[in-house]
Formats: structure tokens, sequence, C-alpha cells
């Protein structure tokens, strides 16, 4: 059994058509922690949209704010709580702009429609205050860029700071061919959580106790309300 790793999210809230929408689009509820029905897609078998889900189904419906990592020796799972506390306490929930359905590097993903420089300074500050949590692991650097491989020597993952993308994975890699519609049916199934402001009012702390376990939810920490 491997060590547990940790990771800070942003979550929608729960029950709200946003998180419900991608809870079963994705297959599992982890406000429930529960597996639910995926909803049918024309053209596409259930298997098919099942495997497309499964590596995303994995981590959860989410944004990444700081990515999985295990703890550093001598740090807690309660000592984590508390510095996410702490941290949480001294900022203030973030009006975003609404979400679109967009293909980002061959996957399907919801992101900002504009930028949000608000929440990529969130996500910023829980990658750099946290850091001391984060225990030290090699990762490849296949495929980086120099500045990517620089961010990952310094932080652990090189989609941070001006390289990260606020987004929330819908599907693994997919053809040109099969995006097309499925971008038409996520549009149309999402939209009814499109149409307004998106509100990041929380840093929600997931678990994976085993590299085979999929993450679940362990805290929502508010921002602001400590």
């Amino acid at each position: 059994m491997g060590k547990p790793r940790y990771a800070l999210y942003y979550t929608p809230a729960p029950w709200s058509p946003l998180e419900q929408l991608g809870s079963q689009w994705l297959g599992r509820d982890t406000t429930v922690d529960d597996f639910v029905e995926q909803p049918r897609v024309p053209g596409f078998s259930p298997e098919r949209i099942a495997e497309l889900t499964e590596k995303p189904q994995h981590y959860g419906f989410h944004a990444t704010l700081k990515a999985p990592f295990e703890l550093a020796p001598g740090k807690t799972e309660d000592d984590l709580l508390g510095a996410v506390e702490e941290l949480a306490s001294e900022l203030e929930p973030i009006d975003a702009p609404p979400l679109e359905v967009a293909q980002l590097a061959g996957f399907l993903a919801l992101r900002f429609a504009v930028p949000c420089p608000e929440v990529d300074q969130l996500a910023a500050a829980c990658v750099q205050r946290l850091d001391d949590f984060r225990r030290i692991t090699p990762r490849p650097a296949e495929g980086l860029t120099p500045r990517q491989i620089e961010l990952q020597n310094r932080w652990g993952y090189p989609y941070v700071l001006e390289e990260c993308r606020f987004h929330m994975t819908l599907t693994d890699r997919v053809s040109d061919l099969a995006a097309e519609p499925l971008l038409a049916f996520l549009r149309e199934y999402f939209e009814p959580a499109l149409l307004e402001p998106v509100v990041v009012d929380r840093i929600t702390i997931f678990v994976q106790d085993d590299r085979e376990d999929p993450f679940s939810r362990l805290e929502d920490v508010p921002l602001g309300l400590l």
C-alpha cells in the first residue's frame, strides 16, 4: 500500500447545477462518495463514454489549485488541514467569469470564457504557501518546456503560476472526429450551469489513500469565513 496523496481543488457548491451536472457526466459524485449513472450521448455507446471519462472520474469533478502530492516527512493530515484553513481565512470569495466547454490539448474541459487573474492568484497561493507540505518526488520532464521544467523542479508540478490554466476536465484525449459531436453535446448539456458567473468560495481538500483508489473529498474549507 502506497502513501496517501492529497490535492487542493476548486469544487462547485454541493447540489449546485454545475456540481450535479459535472458529477453526473463523470459518473461519480464526490459529495456523497458514490457512482451515478452517466447521461446517454447520441452516437456514442455507454462503454465509450465510460472509457473517455475514466481518468477524470478517478480524480473527481474539479479544477486543480495544487496538484496531488504526498505529505513531506513530519507533516500530518491535521497539519495540512490547519494550514489550508489559515490560508483560506486570509482570502475572499471570487466572483469569476462564466465557464465554457472547450477543447484543450486534445481533451475536453470547462474553462473560463475570459481570463480570471484572481483565481490564478488563488492557485498560486495554494502552490507557494503550502509547498512545505509537499514531499519531494521525481517526475518525468519529457515534453516539457524549459520553463515548465524549472517550475516542476521548484514546485513539484510544471503547470503552475503563469503556466496554470484553470480548467475542469471532462474527458481524456479525444480525436478531432469525436470531439466535434461531443463538444456540441456538452455545450447543450452544461448550458444551465454556463449562464451564470462562477463563485469560487472554497478550497476543497481531496485525498487518495492508495494509488489505485479514486480521490475522495476530505474537507471543504470556505474562503474568508474563519
